[in-house]
This record gives structure tokens, C-alpha cells and sequence, in this order.
């Protein structure tokens, strides 16, 4: 029988031609990874060669990089609008949802909020959601998630830069609308280093991995300020 040259349907689908898929091989070198995949596993005499081979071909695909950013408005557990934010590599996409208290101290960063009271009194977040979609999202694109501190520097330092006289304050972008990548970001690197994400953070602040312990919870027990619904002060 007679090989089609051209592209053929298959399953509704419109097939590759042999020279589209020999050029696709060539242009990746995928035949030449794939045959050292092979051969370390035969070298090693694995006893799972495709177990073997998957851990070669990991190393081979080279540094995790982002692929994709996005962010979203979402309510949190009071019913105020907050950000969150998914971010893509080659192995799944990670979420982060950004906190907020009830009352905020003059120390802390700026929360953007859009401000019109006519729509959740205000606090809408879709300025920071916006922020994340054409700015903060495009910058991230190709940056390995490991590298935690680096990627936060970008958005901090370089795309937002605002400062206040305690220091950065992030009023350009919004804390919220940065925090929600920060946190996205440091799920995905810790899925991209292959730990636990209470590994990964404690790896990040320089503490030691080998021994761990769950942390102490504490409770408050009397409060004062926006959270007493009293005159506690």
C-alpha cells in the first residue's frame, strides 16, 4: 500500500507529514536525548528503566522556567474581594490566594484597593488584578520559580519601586496583587525542586531541613482595635 506524503486526518485530527515530524525531531534533538536516556539507563542496569530514564530526561529539559501567570478576583472567608493568582510551569499550575485583616497598621504595604463604593464598598481589587495580568505576569514569563528571592526583587524593587521612609511599600502595584504571585511562585518552586513546600521555605531562609517539627499554634484570646466589636482599645 501506498504511505501518504501529504497530511492525512486521524481521529478528527489532521496528521503530521513525515517531514514535519522529522523536522520537529531535528530542531529538539529529541532522537540524540532520547537515545542517551537509553543508554544511562543500560550503563546503570536499572531495575526500573523507565523510572531511570524519566529522572534523565528531567535533567536534560534543564531549569524550571514559568509559562504562564494569571490572576483573579475571588472573596475570602469575610466576603471581601482579594487576589488570586495561578501560576504555570511544564509540571502544573499553583495558586495562592492573598489574606487580609480586618484592621491594617501604618507599617504594613499598601493593599490596592479600587475604591468605588458603589461596588463591595470599595474594595474591589481588579486595579491589582490588573496589574498582575499586563505587568507583574509578563515579567515573570521564563523565570526559573526556584529562585525565590530573585523573582520577588523583580517585583518589588524594579516593577513596583515605590518606598516609603519604612522602606518598600509596594503602593505602585499593590501588596496584594505581589504577594499573590510571591506565594503562587514559591508553590511552583518548591514542585520544581521536588520538596514539600515547609521544606523549600525553610531551605529559602537558610534553616536546617533534617530536623523538623510542626508549628505552635497560638491563640488570641482578648482583642482590642477594628477586631473587638467593643471599646477595647
Amino acid at each position: 500500500p501506498r504511505r501518504a506524503v501529504g497530511p492525512t486526518r486521524r481521529g478528527g485530527r489532521m496528521a503530521q507529514s513525515e517531514a514535519q515530524v522529522q523536522s520537529y525531531l531535528d530542531k529538539h534533538k529529541i532522537q540524540t536525548v532520547v537515545e542517551d536516556a537509553i543508554n544511562d539507563a543500560v550503563k546503570a542496569q536499572a531495575d526500573d528503566p523507565a523510572m531511570h530514564m524519566a529522572r534523565f530526561l528531567e535533567k536534560a529539559a534543564g531549569r524550571p522556567k514559568i509559562t504562564a501567570v494569571h490572576a483573579r478576583a475571588v472573596f475570602d472567608s469575610r466576603g471581601t474581594p482579594t487576589v488570586e493568582c495561578e501560576v504555570s510551569t511544564a509540571k502544573g499550575t499553583f495558586r495562592a490566594i492573598v489574606p487580609s485583616g480586618a484592621s491594617t497598621g501604618i507599617y504594613e504595604a499598601l493593599e490596592l484597593r479600587d475604591g468605588v463604593k458603589d461596588e463591595f464598598m470599595g474594595k474591589g481589587v481588579s486595579k491589582a488584578v490588573a496589574n498582575v495580568n499586563s505587568i507583574i505576569g509578563p515579567a515573570l514569563m521564563g523565570k526559573d520559580p526556584t529562585l525565590q528571592r530573585e523573582v520577588d526583587e523583580e517585583m518589588v524593587h524594579k516593577l513596583d519601586g515605590s518606598k516609603n521612609e519604612w522602606g518598600w511599600s509596594k503602593s505602585k502595584l499593590g501588596a496584594n496583587a505581589i504577594l499573590a504571585c510571591s506565594m503562587a511562585v514559591c508553590k511552583a518552586g518548591a514542585d520544581a525542586a521536588g520538596l514539600p513546600l515547609h521544606e523549600h521555605i525553610a531551605k529559602l531562609a537558610g534553616h536546617r531541613t533534617d530536623e523538623m517539627c510542626l508549628p505552635v499554634p497560638a491563640f488570641n484570646v482578648i482583642n482590642g482595635g477594628a477586631h473587638a466589636g467593643n471599646k477595647l482599645a
